[in-house]
């Protein structure tokens, strides 16, 4: 029997509950945690704000600023060296995904041995003591069961299993996203939606873990454009972070797959934040796995408010689906969908990782060198 729908991460999802980190730190027993952010969002109000709590609680902490987007090896290293040195006994992260997954490498080096990047496809060491307080509604890496870090030798980006976490806290506090820029909202927007999508579209996606699917990406469609248009509508901020956390869930339960992985190589060739680089590979996605789940796809479809017919083929579906993600992210006003230039020996370079990448495996349809390049080139555009 497999279990198909599990969740170990206890959540606290209230406006204003960041401000409990401190009271839930010594409920569950620790001291003094390593908090890890990055330079910006350190000396932001807010976060000074759950600091001096942090502080007032009676709590000692550690701060590690230096997260930037794309997290590479040494970063995990130079954090785990901080939180040894200043003998904390937990790691809280606060940001977006960088923030969480960095921290989440952090804490688990905290309990193994060797290099992070050793853990790639290994299992490590039940590990305890890790927090999050998401300020972005896109990766929703508090609510997964996996870190993404990079190789800074080869820039490749790898997939650190983190499902050995124990006794794991996320406090998801909508207030903490208002001060989120449009192109920033409108990003890890779509990042949610890919989340969704791929996660139904997944060889092992199953019904239950459907219907999440559909509900998150309904509630993009809903309410992305509402949060990029007015950042302080609260409802938005509310709907988009839980939906977020929850598409973190669904990766988890069934897994995302060939959008994601073209975004993984494409972001790391342009430098690109994650949630273009997933707007740049959704198309070639839903181009290339339209014929083996042509009912899903239209789902995806309507959704996006494409007009498909009952009596409409495969193809037809295929083309107003993308249509209809095109026209939702240009509607967003805020995001870049320019040409991106690349020689053709990188393109085959790109082909070549995009077949071996790991999460292919979950793709509904076998990936090969030829395939992989058109894909490479249809992304590109």
């Amino acid at each position: 029997m497999i279990t198909t729908l599990v969740q170990k991460v206890n959540v606290i999802s209230s406006n204003g509950s960041a401000q409990n980190i401190g009271k839930l730190l010594i409920k569950c027993g620790y001291k003094k945690p390593l908090v890890v952010c990055d330079n910006g969002l350190a000396n932001l109000d807010f976060v000074r704000n759950i600091l001096d709590q942090i502080k007032k609680d009676g709590l000692d902490y550690c701060l590690y600023s230096d997260v930037y987007p794309n997290p590479e090896d040494d970063l995990v290293e130079n954090g785990l060296k901080k939180c040894l040195e200043n003998m904390c006994d937990s790691v809280l992260a606060i940001g977006g995904g960088s923030s969480i997954d960095t921290a989440k490498c952090i804490n688990l080096m905290r309990f193994n041995d060797g290099s992070i990047l050793d853990y790639e496809g290994k299992q490590p060491k039940d590990c305890y003591g890790f927090f999050s307080i998401p300020t972005t509604a896109g990766t929703g890496s508090e609510l997964s069961q996996g870190a993404i870090i990079s190789d800074r030798q080869t820039h490749r980006k790898k997939l650190i299993p983190t499902d050995c976490f124990k006794e794991e806290y996320t406090i998801l506090d909508a207030l903490l996203t208002c001060g989120l820029s449009k192109k920033q909202t409108a990003y890890t927007g779509l990042d949610v939606f890919s989340h969704a999508a791929e996660a139904y579209t997944a060889t092992k996606a199953t019904p239950i873990v459907d219907l999440i699917c559909e509900k998150i990406m309904e509630t993009v469609v809903e309410y992305l454009p509402l949060a990029v248009e007015n950042g302080q509508n609260i409802k938005a901020r509310e709907r988009m972070l839980n939906a977020a956390s929850l598409g973190g869930w669904v990766l988890m339960c069934s897994s995302d797959h060939l959008g994601h992985a073209v975004a993984h190589i494409i972001g790391a060739e342009f430098n690109m934040i994650h949630g273009q680089a997933c707007m740049y590979g959704f198309p070639a996605m839903i181009n290339f796995i339209f014929d083996k789940l042509p009912g899903k796809i239209a789902q995806i479809g309507r959704i996006l408010k494409a007009d498909i017919k009952e009596d409409d083929n495969a193809e037809t579906i295929k083309n107003k689906t993308i249509e209809a993600y095109e026209a939702f992210c240009n509607s967003l006003t805020v995001v870049d969908n320019d040409h991106l230039n690349c020689e053709d020996s990188r393109v085959k370079e790109m082909s070549t990782e995009l077949v071996s990448n790991p999460f292919l495996e979950m793709c509904p349809k076998k990936v090969d060198f030829v395939a992989a390049e058109k894909i490479i080139r249809e992304s590109l555009r």
